[in-house]
């Protein structure tokens, strides 16, 4: 199966770029997700990955084609580069059963009447639709339509499959389930999946790798839990997350082979994994920190004092506001806890993946734990 490679691709609508010199290769097999908040340009991206949009600037090839090259004036159809497309509405033919939706697409590729059975067969078990072979769009759940929308989209044995938010139509318990059908669909095909969604959590749960871009511009592209443990910037730390992660603003001086972090309402040691770090901060200057909220305890012998602002149980586990000053924090407490709003409490922070930013350019310096 093939790579896709885009190079330099960029899209612009008058003055503005949708798309802003994207370079990305999407490795066979993959399943990569193009991520972030809406008008990002990870649709656009999708869609001249397709052929359904024309890059202003820039190639991009499968495998070993150049399907797409502004230079050379190229741009192969949609219905040569061997890609299926699964759009938000999944646009089922509503006079025609599931098994006739399915086998459409065969039919006008004119494969014959024993091999449509075939394939279309294979799908309806692989996908658990046998039993609703003869319904009718209308007569199927929300799930079962999105089943049979991917089962048409996979009939041509397509090399890579393109989904534009294919569950955002869905309820929330049934677009769990279909993430898990998905992700074992992405196994048993062995295809190249390309999935847009601005939902972090369903990056996070499918992906491979998760390409994550802000106004038209690559932030960061990498697997899901390096992109949560190690982001490359605040924007990328403040997206990956839920609860999000805290940021703490402090003044930051070496002292030793540790970090002095002071701040108004608190002070820290940050002891970074790479001792080089210090060196930077032998003038004092602004940092930010950066702290997940699983990694912010409530322990009777912390060492910073606390009011708990808001206390939020789900059962699993409980979301707790802190604050402290005029600073508001969040913390996740596993288990099935609960806590008094306004009550006084005691934390402490913990982890090794705390991450210290640039106050101005907001980009990461580096990983460390918190001493103090």
């Amino acid at each position: 199966m093939p790579n896709i490679l885009l190079k330099n691709i960029t899209k612009k609508y008058k003055d503005s770029a949708a798309v802003d010199c994207l370079n990305l290769e999407i490795k066979d097999g993959s399943y990569v997700t193009l991520l972030g908040p809406s008008g990002c340009g990870k649709t656009t991206t999708l869609r001249m990955i397709a052929g359904l949009e024309t890059p202003t600037e820039g190639e991009i090839w499968i495998g070993d084609k150049l399907v797409f090259s502004s230079q050379k004036g190229i741009d192969i159809t949609p219905d040569k580069r061997n890609i299926g497309f699964l759009f938000q509405n999944y646009a089922l033919w509503p006079h025609m059963t599931v098994y006739k939706n399915i086998a459409f697409g065969l039919e006008n590729l004119k494969w014959n009447k024993q091999d449509i059975s075939v394939r279309v067969t294979e799908l309806l078990e692989t996908l658990q639709l046998a039993e609703l072979a003869e319904r009718y769009p209308s007569e199927l759940s929300g799930g079962q339509q999105q089943r049979v929308a991917i089962a048409r989209t996979l009939a041509t044995n397509p090399a890579i499959l393109l989904m534009d938010e294919p569950l955002s139509n869905l309820d929330a318990k049934l677009r769990l389930d279909m993430r898990a059908e998905l992700k074992r669909l992405h196994i048993d095909t062995k295809s190249t999946f390309v999935y847009v969604t601005h939902d972090q959590q369903e990056a996070m749960a499918l992906s491979t790798e998760i390409c994550l871009i802000k106004k038209g511009l690559l932030q960061q592209y990498c697997q899901p839990l390096q992109l949560y443990s190690s982001p490359q910037n605040k924007f990328v730390a403040d997206f990956m997350g839920s609860p999000s992660i805290n940021f703490i603003d402090f003044m930051c001086q070496s002292e030793g082979d540790v970090l002095d972090l002071k701040s108004e309402d608190f002070n820290l040691k940050f002891r970074p994994d790479d001792e080089k770090i210090t060196k930077q901060f032998e003038t004092a200057r602004k940092v930010t920190l950066g702290v997940r909220p699983e990694y912010i305890l409530i322990q009777p012998d912390g060492n910073i004092a606390a009011n708990v602002y808001s206390s939020l149980p789900s059962g699993m586990e409980t979301m707790v506001i802190l604050e402290i000053g005029k600073l508001k924090l969040n913390a996740v407490v596993f288990g099935s806890k609960d806590y008094l709003t306004g009550s006084k409490q005691k934390i402490r922070i913990s982890g090794n993946k705390n991450i210290l930013f640039d106050y101005e350019t907001q980009n990461k310096i580096g990983l460390g734990s918190i001493e103090v």
